[in-house]
C-alpha cells in the first residue's frame, strides 16, 4: 500500500475523519466496530485511515472493559488484603482504634485512659508487635516506599500523622506510643513529684532541661539531612524505640531506653518533653491557635526542605 508517515499526516489533517469519533464515550466507540469497517477512508491514505479507525475502536473497547472491571478488581484486591491480616494484627488494629477513640473523647482523662490503655499499648503494641513510630521508619519509608505486610504500623502511622492536622490532638504521643505509655506507668509507680528529696535535683536540672528544648527538632533535622545526603549514620541510634525488639536492638537504643526511663523517674515524661524527635515532628503538625505563625521549628524544617529540593535538582541535572 506504500502507506507511511506522510499518509498518517493526511489522516491527522482531515477533520471529517475526526468527526466520526468526536464526542463519543468509550462504550459508544467500542460499539462502533461496524461503522469503522465501513469507513471509506481519507483520500490519499485510505488503508491508513481504515487501520486508524479500527485501532480507535479496539483501544476504546479495551478501555471500556478496564473501566467496567476496575471496581471489581479493587474490591477483589481489598478482599485479598483483608484476608492477609492475621489475628494478632487485627488485635493491634483494635488497640489503635480504641486508643484513637480514647484520645478524642473524655475517656483519656479517666482510669481507662491513664492506666488500662497505657498498659495494653506497652504490652501489645510495644513488646508484642514492636509497633512504634521512629525517625528511621518515617524517613526510611519516605526514601524507599511503603513496605508490604506492615499493616499495623501503616495504620498507626496514618493515625499519628492525620489526627494532629485534623483534630488538633497528638493522639499517638498521648495514647498510642509504647514508650510514652512506659513513662506514664512509671510516673504512677514512682510518683516523683511527691518525693521531696527529688525537688532539689529537679531544680538543678531545670536550666539544663530548658536548653534541651531544641534537641528534638535538631534531631529531626539530622534525620532529614542524613536521609537526603545518604550519610553513614544509623537513624535507629537516635531513639530508644528499637529496645522494644531486644533481639535486634543496638547498644545505643538500649542505653537511650534505660536512660530515658531513669530520667522519667525524676522528671515525669522527661524523654517525651525534652528528647523525642518523632514527638516533636508530630507536634509540629498539630493544628492550634498559632498555627499560622512562623516559628523557629518552621525555619529549621524549611531549610531541610530547601536542601532536599536542591539535592534532587542537582542529581537530576548531573545524571541528565
Amino acid at each position: 500500500s506504500y502507506d507511511n508517515e506522510p499518509y498518517v499526516g493526511y489522516v491527522r489533517d482531515d477533520w471529517s475523519f475526526r468527526r466520526l469519533f468526536a464526542g463519543r464515550t468509550f462504550a459508544e466507540l467500542a460499539a462502533a466496530e461496524q461503522a469503522a469497517a465501513e469507513v471509506e477512508g481519507v483520500s490519499g491514505a485510505t488503508m491508513t485511515s481504515q487501520a486508524v479507525a479500527r485501532g480507535v475502536v479496539r483501544a476504546a473497547a479495551a478501555e471500556a472493559t478496564r473501566r467496567r472491571d476496575q471496581p471489581q478488581a479493587e474490591v477483589s484486591m481489598l478482599a485479598r488484603w483483608v484476608a492477609q491480616i492475621d489475628p494478632p494484627q487485627w488485635g493491634g488494629l483494635g488497640v489503635i482504634v480504641v486508643g484513637l477513640l480514647t484520645g478524642l473523647t473524655r475517656l483519656r482523662g479517666g482510669r481507662f485512659g491513664r492506666l488500662v490503655l497505657p498498659l495494653v499499648v506497652l504490652v501489645y503494641l510495644g513488646f508484642g508487635a514492636g509497633a512504634v513510630l521512629s525517625q528511621a521508619q518515617l524517613w526510611g519509608w519516605a526514601a524507599a516506599g511503603l513496605p508490604r505486610g506492615a499493616t499495623v504500623l501503616l495504620f498507626l502511622t496514618a493515625v499519628a500523622l492525620v489526627t494532629p492536622i485534623t483534630a488538633g490532638r497528638n493522639v499517638y504521643c498521648a495514647q498510642l506510643c509504647c514508650h510514652g505509655a512506659a513513662q506514664q506507668l512509671l510516673a504512677k509507680a514512682v510518683r516523683p513529684q511527691r518525693r521531696r528529696w527529688l525537688t532539689p535535683v529537679r531544680r538543678r536540672l531545670a536550666p539544663m532541661l530548658n536548653r534541651l528544648r531544641w534537641l528534638p527538632p535538631s534531631l529531626v533535622a539530622v534525620a532529614v539531612l542524613v536521609t537526603i545526603f545518604d550519610l553513614p549514620l544509623a537513624l535507629v541510634d537516635l531513639e530508644p524505640f528499637d529496645a522494644y525488639l531486644p533481639a535486634v536492638a543496638g547498644r545505643a537504643a538500649l542505653l537511650l531506653f534505660c536512660g530515658s526511663l531513669l530520667a522519667s523517674c525524676v522528671v515525669p515524661m522527661a524523654y517525651c518533653r525534652y528528647g523525642c524527635p518523632t514527638g516533636a515532628l508530630l507536634d509540629q503538625l498539630r493544628l492550634h491557635g498559632r498555627s499560622d505563625r512562623l516559628s523557629g521549628r518552621d525555619g529549621l524544617l524549611g531549610i531541610c526542605l530547601i536542601a532536599g529540593i536542591a539535592v534532587v535538582l542537582w542529581r537530576e541535572g548531573f545524571h541528565g
